[in-house]
């Protein structure tokens, strides 16, 4: 069977669930049971404090190539920071209040698509400014 990232982290819950935590994600990431990963997240008790989305925003409405801005999830309340805006990775200020960033967002697995680049990106910054990065990994659809 296989499972996703998200749902065996929902399943064996780590170490560091309480600590402040980003998530890199977008309305496909979803768990097993169809929930969306923020929600699954909080339900369980992780302290998620802010999200970062992606090409097409949060809710995968953008237009391909078109900036989008910050803005607050209507779902959780919690505050969303583009990376597909005028940055294209968090800077320090995004990070300095994360003790770790969660990266969940499905992809097709080809070059040419923006989500493997705003991983770089995220995996970049979280080098820079010392910030450990989980990757929620899924298969390949």
């Amino acid at each position: 069977m296989i499972q996703f990232g998200i749902d065996t982290i929902l399943d064996h819950p780590p170490v560091w669930k309480e600590k402040k935590i980003g998530l890199v994600t977008n309305h496909a990431a979803t768990t097993k049971d169809g929930y969306y990963v923020r929600e699954a997240l909080l339900r369980q008790g992780f302290e998620i404090q802010k999200l970062f989305s992606p090409e097409h925003g949060l809710d995968v409405k953008g237009a391909d190539g078109h900036e989008m801005k910050d803005g607050t999830d209507i779902l959780t309340g919690l505050p969303v920071i583009s990376l597909y805006s005028t940055k294209l990775a968090p800077n320090e200020s995004d990070l300095a209040d994360l003790d770790l960033v969660l990266f969940d967002i499905p992809d097709v697995g080809s070059r040419f698509y923006t989500y493997l680049w705003t991983l770089t990106y995220v995996m970049e910054a979280c080098a820079r400014f010392h910030k450990p990065l989980y990757l929620l990994d899924r298969p390949n659809p």
